[in-house]
This record gives structure tokens, C-alpha cells and sequence, in this order.
């Protein structure tokens, strides 16, 4: 996956082929089909899932992007968190 610079190979260009990109490395993806209300119930589903259980945040555990499929009083909408939650993470999407 990295060239000689370790710079990642692969062709990250937008939200799609990042998402993608996600999928293919281990622990750094999850997806729910589960509905969620998007008041509190969501960052509340992401905090214990991307943070292990723990109070801390999920950043700081190296926590997953999540994508939530099916959020309540939107139809056809998913949400993606935890985007950004990692300096790494950022670095392989977009270099």
C-alpha cells in the first residue's frame, strides 16, 4: 500500500473512495444498519463503539470512522463520524 516515500498508492478523491479505502484497512470501519436518532443516540453509539467501552474519546483510542445507514426522520441518508478523528488516518485519505 505505500511506495517507497511511504506515501499511500491508492487514488483518494473524494468522500466515496476515502470511505472505500476505509474498508479495506482492518479496525478502521464500521457500519451499522441499526436506526439511530440523530439528538444524541448517534455520538453516544460512536463514543462507545470508535472508544472501546471507555469514557475516553474515540480519538484518542484510535477509534473507527462509523456509518450510520439508517438515521431517524432521514430517509436515504447515511452519516459518516470520525472522519477526521485521526492525523493519520487523515494523512493515508488524502496524500
Amino acid at each position: 500500500m505505500s511506495n517507497s516515500e511511504n506515501k499511500p498508492t491508492s487514488d483518494v478523491y473524494d468522500l466515496r473512495s476515502a470511505l472505500e479505502l476505509l474498508k479495506t484497512l482492518p479496525g478502521e470501519y464500521v457500519e451499522t444498519d441499526t436506526e439511530v436518532d440523530p439528538h444524541a443516540e448517534l455520538s453516544g453509539v460512536y463514543r462507545y463503539v470508535g472508544a472501546g467501552g471507555t469514557c475516553q474519546r474515540p480519538t484518542r483510542k484510535n477509534g473507527p470512522v462509523m456509518v450510520f445507514n439508517k438515521v431517524k426522520g432521514f430517509h436515504d441518508i447515511s452519516v459518516a463520524i470520525g472522519l477526521n478523528g485521526l492525523s493519520a488516518r487523515s494523512s493515508k485519505r488524502w496524500m
